[in-house]
């Protein structure tokens, strides 16, 4: 169903510190069809359960599907007991990204999905869908301080893509907003 959704076939991508017992599976949806310039990764579980499902997308297509960063991520902030809150900042697994800047992220709402087409997605998946936004170390210090909305509208003002590895300082954090 998902994959209608975004009009491309998914597959299952896993990862090995996530426990058989997750009670979720995670699809990765390539680039293409309704979202041609970034890849999607969500999980699909047991709604109500849990009350909403979480995505994040990249610029990058996943080519591990065993050792999926990104199902990782997601398992991580899916198997929080209780359930993270919309605006909060979660510390990422120590080197899940590599050499990446990325180190925390934000549990947002959707900032890269059409606006226009969200309620038909969030009716097909019948919950809420929730974007993981990777940050850096100083773009959490930001969001402790000014919030998560405040920073989605810095970057956006700037141009700074939420879906691009940024470097630490890519992101103006002090002016205007």
């Amino acid at each position: 169903m998902a994959g209608r959704m975004w009009n491309i076939s998914g597959r299952t991508v896993t990862h090995p510190a996530i426990p058989d017992d997750a009670g979720m599976q995670v699809f990765h949806y390539p680039k293409g069809g309704k979202h041609p310039g970034f890849a999607v990764t969500m999980t699909i579980g047991p709604v109500p359960g849990r009350g909403r499902e979480l995505f994040v997308c990249t610029l990058a297509d996943s080519s591990d599907d065993k050792a999926n960063p990104w199902a990782r991520i997601l398992a991580h902030v899916a198997s929080r007991s209780p359930p993270a809150a919309v605006g909060a900042v979660l510390a990422l697994p120590d080197g899940i990204l590599g050499r990446s800047s990325h180190r925390h992220v934000l549990l947002a709402p959707a900032q890269s999905l059409s606006a226009r087409h969200l309620p038909d997605y969030e009716a097909v998946m019948e919950t809420r869908l929730l974007q993981l936004v990777t940050l850096t170390d100083r773009e959490a210090d930001c969001v402790s301080a000014h919030g998560g909305e405040a920073l989605m509208a810095r970057m956006a003002e700037q141009g700074v893509s939420a879906l691009a590895d940024r470097r630490p300082g890519d992101t103006r954090l002090t002016g205007s907003t």
